[in-house]
C-alpha cells in the first residue's frame, strides 16, 4: 500500500498541492489538495491521501480528484473529497458518497460454517460467516462482501454477561437484544442480549493433499469388478470431474461436505444392492427436518436426491461408486468391516470434528435431564450392534482416538455378548465422561450435525453448564467464608468428622445446595431459550471501558439482516440549512436558554430517536420521490423555503422502489429529527461581517440571531449506502474486477445497477431535504411557544453535503461525487434562483460545537478548479472515542455555558465527542477557501445555543 509522503507532492500555489499521476501506476489522473502547509501536515497522520489517490484510479475519473481543506479519513473515499466522472463511460460509487463502520478488536472470534471460527483480523473477503435470520430466529450462512478496517486510539467497551460471555467492541457497534439491535453505548446493566453458545474449532486451512485422482479411481473401480463394456468408468470420471469431486483434495470445500455426509450415513444409511448384487441406491434414514439438511448439502456438491417422510434416497451412480471407493461399506454394515477414512489423519481438527459431529448426530443419544448427577444431564453414550467383535472394537478405538485429539475423556469400551456364536449380534458402548468440564468441552468443540433437536439442546446445555459452574462457584465461596468465620463449625468439623478437610466440607455443602435449589435443565430451557437453534437470552452484568490503541474491524454481508456472530454475541448522509430571525441578540439574550430548551423538546435528537410522525407507506414514497416540495404542498414549508433550498428541495428521478424495505423502516419515524454524532441545531448570532453589501442582501446584520441546522437522511441514507455497496461488490465480482480498496466499489453508471443506485441515492437526498424542512417547522413552533406569536424565520439556504449530481464542466457532462463537500456556484449560474442570480450561491461552513461558523458566496473560480465545490465544515482531527477520552461532556457543558452558550444535550458523551479540540480550526479552512477563490467570506457567526443528541 503506497501512501503519499510530503516529498511526493508538487506545490501548485500556497494553498494547492498535487500528487502527480506518475506517483502510482494505476492512477488515471492527478490528485489535488487544497490546504495550507500547516493543515497539510495533519493529512499525513491518517490514510486520507491514500484514499484520495485511490479515487484517481476509478474508470471515467476526469481531470483530478480533490481534497478540500477540511478533508480527513473516511471509508472508501476521504471525507471532504470530490470526484468528477465522465458520464459516457464512467462509474458511480456509493462509497464516494458516504458510509460508516462500527468495529471489533482483532481477536474477536467470528463464527464460520462447518463448526469453525476465525479471529476477525484473519478473515478473508468472499468467505462465509454464520448469521441469524431475525424474523425466523434461525441460523443461516451469509457471504462477506466487504472487510473493513480502521484505527482506534481511545477505548473499547467490554460487555460481560451473567453467564460469563464477553465481547469487546467500539461503542457504536450494534448488539442484538431481545428488543432488536442496539448500539453498545446505549446498552444497560441488566439488558437482555442474544447469545449463541457454541464456539467450535478454530479454522485452519487444510493442506493441499490428494485423496484420490483419476488413475487411483480407475484401479479401485476395477477392483470392485465393475463391468466397463459400455465405457462406464469414463462416464463416471467425467461426471465426478464436472462436480469437482475428482480429483479430490483435502482442502476442497466439496471434501468438507463429503465428510459430513459420510459420517451421518455411516451410522444411519446403507448402500442398497439390487437382486443382481449391483449398487442400486444410498438410503439414509432420519427425521424429515434433518434429512432436509443432508439434501441441501448434497445439492451443494451437485448431487440430487429424493426426500420422503423418513428417508432420503440417492441414485447418482458415480457418487455411490465414489463413496465405496473411499471406504463406505457395501451391504449390511453390521457384517462388514468399518474403517475410518484414512485421509482423516491428514485433516485439520475441524474436519475431524465434522465427521464426529455428523456420526454422533445419527448415533449418540440426545441431551436431556437427569436429576441424580452434578450436571443434571444424562450420560452421552455411543452404542453400536455388531456381529464381528474385533472389527467393532477397532472401530470404537478409532472413534476414541479421534476424541482424544479434542482432549475429551471417554469411558472404557463395554461389550455385551448375546452368545458365544460369532455370528450373533454383539453390543458395544462407551460414554463421554460426565464431569462438567469434559461435557462442556464435548458440547463446545464437537456438538452435533444433521440433527436439529440434538444440536439445539446441546447448545442450551452449554449455557446451562456455565450457569451451573457459576452457581457452584458462588456457593463454594459463600460456604468457604462461612466455615472460615464460624468457630462452632470448625469445632464440629474437628471432633465429629476429622477425616474431612475444610475444603471438602464446603464443596459438599455447595453441591448439596446446587442439587436442592438450582434450576433443572428443562426449567432453564423454558426460561432462557431464544428461537429453535439453541440461542439463549443472557443478561448484561458489567459494562467496562478498556483503553485501546490499534486496528479494529467490521464486516459487511450479502444479507438483508446484516449480522454475524462474534464471541458468541449476535452483532450487526447529510446537509446544512441556515435561518435568520428578525431579532438581534441584545433584544432576546435572556430568552436564549429557554429557546434552546424548547427547540431541544421540539426536535428529537440522539441515536435511533424517532419523531412525532411515523410515515405510512404512501407518505414514505411521497417523501422519497418529492422531498421538501411535498412538505410545502401539505403546509409544512413556505414557498421561500423551497426557493432557498438546493434543487428546490427535490431531486428529479428519485425512485422509492429502489430503496429497500429495511432502509424505509429505519427512516419511517425519523423525519424531523437530527440524530447524533456531528449533527446539531445551533442558535447563532452574527459576530463579524466581511462584505456589507452581500450580507445586507442576505438579511444578515451584525448581532442578528440565526439558526443553523446540520443533519441528513438519518438511518435511511446509511442503509441505502450499505445496501448498494454490497450490490456493487457483487456486481464487480461478477465482472471479475479487483479494487485497491473494496470500500470504493462502484457500478458502471449506465448499467441498470448503476441507474438503480442513482435513483435510490436521489430518494435518500430527498428524505434529507424533507428532514431538514420538518425540523425548520418544529423550530418555528419552538419560537412561537417562547415568544407567544409567529416569528418569521427566513431561510438563507439549504445545501447537501453527501451527494452525486450530473453537472457540466469544460463542456462535458460529469457525474460529480461530493462526500463531505457542498456546491459553491457563482452568480448567474443557471441553477440559481432569482434571489441569488446576482450574488451567487450561499455556501455554509459550520464549525465545531462552540466555535464559529461562516457564510460564504460561491465564486467563478470554483467552476474552474473545484467542480463548483467548497468544503462542508471544520473537518475532524480526532476520533469520537479519543475525544471522549480527553474531554468530559459535563465539564465541556460548563465551559460553554460560562461563555454564554446555552446547551441542551441528550448525553454528555455525545457532547464530548463533538468538542472543538476534535476538529480543525474552521477559520483556517475558510481562509484557504477564500484565498484560493472558490468561495468568498461574507459573515462569521458564533453560537449562543447548542442542541445535540
Amino acid at each position: 500500500m503506497k501512501i503519499p509522503k510530503k516529498e511526493d507532492l508538487i506545490k501548485i500555489s500556497d494553498y494547492i498541492w498535487e500528487i502527480p499521476k506518475s506517483f502510482r501506476e494505476d492512477m488515471r489522473v492527478p490528485a489535488r489538495i487544497f490546504a495550507s502547509e500547516k493543515m497539510l501536515d495533519e493529512l499525513f497522520k491518517d490514510r486520507s491521501l491514500w484514499q484520495l489517490v485511490n479515487m484517481t484510479t476509478l474508470p471515467g475519473v476526469y481531470k483530478y480528484a480533490l481534497a478540500m481543506p477540511d478533508a480527513h479519513e473516511g471509508y472508501g473515499a476521504l471525507v471532504g473529497g470530490i470526484m468528477a466522472i465522465d458520464i459516457k463511460d464512467g462509474i458511480i460509487s456509493p462509497g464516494a458518497v458516504g458510509y460508516d463502520i462500527n468495529c471489533l478488536p482483532p481477536e474477536s472470534k467470528i463464527s464460520l460454517p462447518f463448526g469453525t471460527y476465525i479471529e476477525i483480523k484473519d478473515i478473508l473477503e468472499n468467505k462465509k460467516v454464520i448469521s441469524i435470520s431475525l424474523k425466523r430466529k434461525k441460523l443461516k450462512i451469509s457471504k462477506i462482501m466487504l472487510f473493513l478496517k480502521r484505527k482506534e486510539n481511545n477505548y473499547l467497551l467490554k460487555i460481560t454477561t451473567k453467564l460469563g460471555y464477553t465481547l469487546k467492541l467500539t461503542e457504536d457497534h450494534p448488539v442484538l437484544t431481545i428488543n432488536g439491535m442496539k448500539e453498545a453505548k446505549n446498552l444497560l446493566i441488566g439488558e437482555k442480549v442474544v447469545i449463541y453458545p457454541f464456539q467450535g474449532i478454530k479454522y485452519e486451512k487444510p493442506k493441499h493433499i490428494k485423496i484420490i485422482d483419476e488413475k487411483e479411481f480407475i484401479e479401485k473401480v476395477k477392483q470392485l469388478g465393475l463391468n466397463d463394456k459400455e465405457n462406464t468408468i469414463f462416464h463416471l470420471i467425467e461426471f465426478l470431474k464436472k462436480i469437482h469431486l475428482l480429483p479430490l483434495y483435502i482442502d476442497s470445500e466439496e471434501f468438507s461436505y463429503l465428510i459430513k455426509i459420510f459420517g451421518y450415513t455411516l451410522a444411519n444409511g446403507n448402500i442398497v444392492l439390487n437382486k443382481n448384487k449391483k449398487i442400486s441406491n444410498l438410503t439414509i434414514w432420519g427425521e424429515k427436518e434433518n434429512l432436509k439438511l443432508i439434501k441441501e448439502d448434497l445439492e451443494k456438491i451437485g448431487i440430487k436426491s429424493i426426500l420422503k417422510n423418513n428417508y432420503l434416497r440417492v441414485f447418482c451412480f458415480p457418487f455411490l461408486i465414489l463413496l465405496v471407493v473411499l471406504g463406505y461399506p457395501l451391504e449390511n454394515k453390521n457384517q462388514k468391516s468399518i474403517s475410518l477414512l484414512k485421509f482423516l489423519k491428514f485433516s485439520p481438527l475441524w474436519q475431524k470434528r465434522l465427521f464426529l459431529a455428523s456420526f454422533f448426530g445419527a448415533k449418540l443419544n440426545s441431551i436431556r435431564i437427569h436429576n441424580k448427577n452434578k450436571s443434571g444431564l444424562v450420560t452421552l453414550r455411543l452404542k453400536i450392534d455388531k456381529t464381528k467383535l474385533k472389527e467393532a472394537i477397532k472401530f470404537f478405538q478409532e472413534i476414541k482416538s479421534l476424541l482424544k485429539e479434542f482432549e475429551i475423556e471417554v469411558s472404557k469400551i463395554k461389550i455385551f455378548k448375546n452368545s458365544e456364536d460369532e455370528d450373533k449380534t454383539i453390543s458395544l458402548n462407551f460414554q463421554i465422561k460426565l464431569n462438567l468440564n469434559n461435557l462442556e468441552r464435548f458440547l463446545n468443540l464437537i456438538n452435533f450435525e444433521y440433527h436439529q433437536e440434538k444440536r439445539k439442546l446441546a447448545n442450551l446445555a452449554l449455557a446451562y453448564l456455565k450457569y451451573k459452574k457459576k452457581e457452584i462457584e458462588n456457593l463454594r465461596l459463600k460456604s468457604k467464608i462461612f466455615y472460615s468465620q464460624n468457630a462452632l463449625a470448625k469445632v464440629l468439623l474437628k471432633n465429629y468428622q476429622p477425616e474431612l478437610s475444610e475444603k471438602s466440607i464446603w464443596e459438599i455443602y455447595a453441591q448439596s445446595k446446587i442439587m436442592k435449589n438450582s434450576l433443572k435443565f428443562d426449567e432453564f430451557v423454558k426460561k432462557y431459550s431464544f428461537g429453535n437453534e439453541g440461542f439463549i437470552i443472557d443478561e448484561i452484568e458489567k459494562i467496562e471501558k478498556e483503553n485501546y490503541q490499534g486496528y479494529v474491524y467490521d464486516l459487511s454481508l450479502n444479507d438483508k439482516d446484516h449480522n454475524f456472530i462474534a464471541d458468541n454475541f449476535v452483532v450487526s448522509n447529510c446537509g446544512v440549512r441556515l435561518l435568520v430571525s428578525p431579532f438581534f441578540y441584545d433584544e432576546i439574550k435572556d430568552k436564549i436558554p429557554k429557546l434552546t430548551e424548547e427547540i431541544y423538546k421540539q426536535v428529537p435528537s440522539g441515536v435511533g430517536e424517532g419523531g412525532f410522525w411515523k410515515l405510512n407507506n404512501d407518505e414514505m414514497n411521497k417523501v422519497l420521490s418529492e422531498g421538501a416540495k411535498w412538505l410545502f404542498e401539505i403546509g409544512y414549508a413556505t414557498k421561500e423555503d423551497i426557493e432557498a433550498t438546493e434543487s428546490n428541495g427535490k431531486l428529479e428521478g428519485a425512485n422509492p422502489d429502489k430503496v429497500s424495505k429495511n432502509a424505509k423502516d429505519r427512516g419511517r419515524d425519523q423525519l424531523g429529527t437530527i440524530g447524533a454524532g456531528n449533527h446539531f441545531v445551533e442558535i447563532q448570532r452574527v459576530q463579524e461581517i466581511f462584505d456589507e453589501e452581500i450580507a445586507k442582501k442576505l438579511d444578515l446584520e451584525k448581532g442578528k440571531v440565526c439558526v443553523l441546522i446540520h443533519c441528513g437522511s438519518r438511518g435511511l441514507g446509511h442503509q441505502v449506502a450499505t445496501d448498494y455497496i454490497r450490490e456493487a461488490l457483487r456486481y464487480l465480482d461478477r465482472k471479475g474486477v479487483d479494487l485497491v480498496d473494496r470500500e470504493l466499489a462502484y457500478f458502471d453508471f449506465n448499467s441498470p445497477e448503476g441507474q438503480d443506485y442513482f435513483e435510490a441515492m436521489k430518494a435518500a437526498a430527498n428524505f434529507a431535504f424533507a428532514n431538514r424542512q420538518l425540523i425548520v417547522y418544529e423550530i418555528r413552533k419552538a419560537f412561537k411557544k417562547v415568544f407567544g406569536r409567529d416569528i418569521e424565520l427566513r431561510q438563507i439556504y439549504d445545501v447537501a453535503h453527501n451527494i452525486v449530481k450530473i453537472e457540466e464542466y469544460d463542456k462535458k457532462k460529469l457525474l460529480v461525487h461530493r462526500k463531505g463537500a457542498t456546491r459553491s456556484f457563482p452568480k448567474n449560474h443557471p441553477e440559481l434562483v432569482s434571489r441569488y442570480k446576482e450574488i451567487g450561491q450561499p455556501t455554509l461552513i459550520p464549525g465545531s460545537m462552540g466555535t464559529s461558523s461562516y457564510v460564504l458566496i460561491g465564486q467563478e473560480k470554483a467552476m474552474e478548479i473545484s467542480f463548483g465545490s467548497s468544503p462542508h465544515g471544520a473537518g475532524r482531527m480526532m476520533s469520537r472515542t479519543e475525544a471522549k477520552k480527553k474531554i468530559k461532556g459535563s465539564e465541556l457543558k460548563k465551559e460553554l455555558e460560562a461563555r454564554g452558550i446555552s446547551v441542551a444535550a441528550g448525553s454528555m458523551s455525545g457532547l464530548a465527542e463533538e468538542a472543538p479540540v476534535a476538529y480543525k480550526d474552521v477559520s483556517e479552512v475558510v481562509e484557504v477557501v477564500h484565498q484560493i477563490g472558490i468561495a468568498k467570506k461574507i459573515v462569521k457567526l458564533v453560537p449562543i445555543g447548542v442542541i445535540k443528541g
